[in-house]
């Protein structure tokens, strides 16, 4: 996933945080998000499901961004794929967390 930044001038920012309110929408990156898809998806692609592709692809930037339950999913998904099975009782994932959480303790 990629990360975009730019500058707006005073007007354009009043615009962008009138559009965050009148969809009801979190914040101005939810709207320029919102705006960006509108732009450049119909009405009908954006309602459709997103392919096993784009679904794995939004899960690894999830889990790139420290999601602990897109790496559960990514693993399980890896796991499937290749018919591995865990090795041991306790997930990777979770012994990755509670080490950390030893750590930070």
């Amino acid at each position: 996933m990629a990360t975009l930044t730019f500058r707006l001038g005073a007007d354009l920012l009043a615009r962008l945080d009138a559009f965050v309110e009148a969809r009801g929408l979190e914040d101005r990156s939810q709207a320029v998000r919102t705006a960006i898809l509108e732009a450049v998806m119909d009405a009908d692609e954006r309602k459709t499901v997103p392919d096993r592709g784009e679904l794995l692809d939004l899960l690894g930037s999830s889990a790139r961004e420290g999601s602990v339950t897109a790496m559960k999913a990514l693993l399980e998904e890896h796991r499937r794929d290749h018919n591995d099975e865990p090795k041991k009782d306790e997930d990777p994932i979770d012994e990755l967390a509670g080490r950390r959480a030893q750590r930070t303790a």
